[in-house]
């Protein structure tokens, strides 16, 4: 019997280790996954032992959920020095060589031992990762990969955030202590008012010398990989705007639309279901939120975040069924309380299998907006802390509601039996989004185990 070929799959964090996951899931029998991460989730770890899989960790495998305290420690120490003075001072001139030397000594680290996990695997046909522009796991295995000759692929996992996101996640003063003499590392915007760098200086340099450094971080794809899996036709010309490299870009589809295009033919079946195992009405129309990730993502504190999010439970849920969607990263036991105390529902299943279902569907500046428009639905992009990403799907001339009042007006005019007609004049413009015949995965895995 020939020996199995291997595709070699790596993430940075659960969300990307999920979809990578159901993506391994469509590998053809005579190929098998191997997953090297840096982190551990015993969730998914169980997933992949289940299927029999390889799994390499380059991290400790915590015990009881892990050391919090070391990591809040960690935590503290890294802000002092991405935003203090003296702390940015000290990255960016005193001890730049030292930060740089301990970085291309953990790269190197890596690197060796994901040569000696993979010595002894034969026909290893494909590296997937989720970036090209980390100083991580992923930088050191796609120059592995290089190494070796073996074809790097990015599949369609999220949105590629544009310039004035990626901004806004680069709060730390580090990012704007220093420029980079290296071409596009850092960026002028608004006319020069805004200068960042998209690396600490010792990331810039440490990336360049191991030799991973992309041309243009801010545009994903643009680093050491040989195609860029997207999810539409809309995606890659937006990316190409934004400068990214037209050469490695194929239009694919996203996994999750085949999962919503199966759904739509069995939305009635769907909606039975939801209304049975959570006890909603058949007579109130469906609203569907999937809850803004502010505080996760460190766009502001836990008390603000919450704030909103009870603002929308009570605007969105006061005549309505509404039933809210968890991203991976959001620890469920943190929002569980809203169910007694607004008398709303969490739902268990994944936001593409009950998006179908719903009249209204919102959202913050999310990937999932062009599920809903996929499906025709009623959408209001939620922005109340100010991001006001402009080229966020602006051709489809989506609400954006910015405060409580706002929200209060247009639920006053959220009419169910109007929903289906605010979208029929977009239906060209939504044929972008996606080729959307069910076939998406054929493509992502034709592409990943082309030789």
């Amino acid at each position: 019997m020939p020996a199995l070929k291997k595709v070699v799959f790596s993430a940075p964090h659960k969300p990307a280790l999920s979809e990578m996951i159901a993506i391994a899931k469509y590998l053809p029998e005579h190929i098998a996954p191997i997953f090297l991460l840096p982190f551990y989730d015993k969730e998914l770890d169980e997933k992949m032992n289940a299927e029999g899989w390889r799994v390499c960790y380059f991290c400790p495998i915590p015990k009881n959920g892990g050391d919090r305290q070391i990591h809040k420690k960690a935590g503290f120490v890294k802000g002092l020095l991405d935003n203090g003075w003296f702390g940015c001072f000290a990255q960016a001139y005193l001890l730049k060589g030292v930060f740089k030397n301990k970085l291309l000594l953990r790269l190197n680290k890596i690197y060796d031992r994901i040569g000696s996990e993979l010595c002894n695997e034969e026909e290893i046909i494909k590296v997937v990762i989720s970036n090209d522009r980390s100083a991580g796991l992923e930088a050191a295995l796609n120059k592995w990969a290089m190494e070796q000759g073996i074809g790097v692929i990015i599949p369609p996992i999220a949105y590629a955030s544009d310039f004035s996101a990626a901004i806004k996640l680069r709060k730390a003063r580090i990012y704007g202590f220093v420029r980079s003499d290296i071409p596009k590392v850092t960026m002028e915007f608004s006319h020069g008012a805004v200068i960042k760098s998209f690396y600490r200086p010792f990331e810039t340099e440490a990336l360049k010398e191991f030799g991973v450094l992309s041309s243009n971080p801010w545009v994903l794809g643009s680093g050491h990989c040989d195609f860029m899996l997207v999810e539409s036709e809309r995606e890659k010309r937006r990316l190409i705007a934004l400068g990214g490299d037209k050469e490695k870009m194929v239009v694919t589809g996203h996994l999750s639309h085949d999962s919503i295009w199966n759904a739509l033919s069995n939305k009635d079946a769907i909606k039975k279901s939801i209304i049975a195992k959570y006890k909603l009405s058949e007579d109130k129309p469906f609203v569907l939120l999937a809850a803004p990730q502010y505080w996760e993502h460190g766009l502001c504190d836990k008390k603000s975040h919450f704030d909103i999010i009870e603002q929308l439970c009570q605007s969105l849920g006061a005549e309505n069924n509404l039933i809210i969607s968890l991203h991976p990263k959001m620890d469920r036991a943190d929002y569980s309380y809203l169910e007694d105390k607004y008398r709303v529902k969490i739902v268990h299943e994944s936001l593409r299998d009950v998006i179908v279902i719903s009249d209204l569907f919102v959202a913050t500046y999310s990937s999932t907006i062009a599920w809903a428009l996929l499906c025709n639905k009623k959408v209001m992009i939620v922005d109340f802390i100010g991001l006001s990403y402009s080229s966020f799907y602006e051709e489809f001339e989506i609400d954006r509601i910015c405060n409580t009042e706002q929200l209060k007006v247009a639920m006053q005019f959220f009419d169910k039996e109007d929903i289906n007609r605010s979208n029929k004049d977009k239906e060209d413009l939504c044929g972008l989004l996606s080729p959307f015949d069910g076939a998406c995965a054929s493509r992502i895995i034709d592409n990943i185990v082309a030789e």
